[in-house]
């Protein structure tokens, strides 16, 4: 602990905290939409990586939510 840093987290940090997560999340649902359409548009499975690429995406970090 530092004497510079407050020994308890008061709410302000607790709502920044939470409006992280929230925009986050909104980012991983914005990517797998993306690579959703990309897929849909690629010609084959080689055109849809090299078009994730391109744009930042990597395969292995996208995960779609099934729509409910």
């Amino acid at each position: 602990m530092s004497w510079n840093m407050p020994a308890h987290r008061g709410r302000e940090h607790d709502e920044r905290e939470a409006r992280g997560l929230a925009a986050d999340a909104r980012d991983v649902a914005q990517n797998a939409r993306t690579a959703r359409t990309v897929a849909q548009h690629a010609t084959d499975a080689q055109d849809c990586r090299i078009l994730l690429e391109m744009l930042g995406l990597r395969l292995d970090g996208l995960r779609a939510e099934k729509p409910s």
